[in-house]
């Protein structure tokens, strides 16, 4: 390239936008952090608390757990949930009953 008339010539060059890497924001704005601590503030008031739970990588187990979370606002349901966790074969015998009996079972479990 010297052969050819490069030369090399030290230059300083001042940036105009900020550099990458750097968040560009206005002035007064809220950062994603204080977003976050806002909602889990208003969900504390609401008597919600955020918890992370490691399920199975499996569509089903997800829409399980989504399911359950939605439901267990309900303080019998929660009951519920807890009866079945303790003794699993209460739904093996629900399950029985409604098999032999059909319609019957739920006129008898209302």
């Amino acid at each position: 390239m010297k052969r050819e008339g490069w030369r090399e010539v030290r230059a300083f060059i001042e940036p105009n936008e900020p550099s990458t890497g750097t968040k560009q924001e206005r002035p007064g704005a809220r950062t994603d952090a204080e977003r976050k601590a806002d909602q889990r503030q208003r969900q504390l008031a609401d008597g919600l608390k955020q918890i992370n739970v490691v399920a199975p990588k499996d569509d089903d187990a997800r829409a399980l757990i989504m399911q359950v979370a939605r439901a267990i606002m309900s303080k019998p349901v929660r009951r519920d949930i807890a009866a079945v966790l303790a003794d699993r074969d209460l739904v093996k015998i629900g399950r029985r009953v409604r098999r032999l009996r059909g319609s019957a079972a739920d006129q008898a479990r209302a």
